[in-house]
């Protein structure tokens, strides 16, 4: 199941307070970035974000 736009922005909110997010698609899912460094890969497995500090 892909991740909704929705859904990738509420992530994105959760984390706003870590630093300068952003997120793009990459090989048809999304990477979310903070402060320019990946930090949460979606877990296929699980179906979730892995929230890595």
């Amino acid at each position: 199941m892909a991740t909704t736009p929705e859904y990738i922005e509420y992530v994105a909110s959760l984390v706003a307070d870590r630093g300068a997010v952003r997120y793009k698609k990459t090989l048809g899912e999304y990477m979310v970035y903070v402060n320019d460094k990946p930090r949460f890969p979606f877990d296929f497995p699980r179906n979730r974000y892995i929230l890595n500090k």
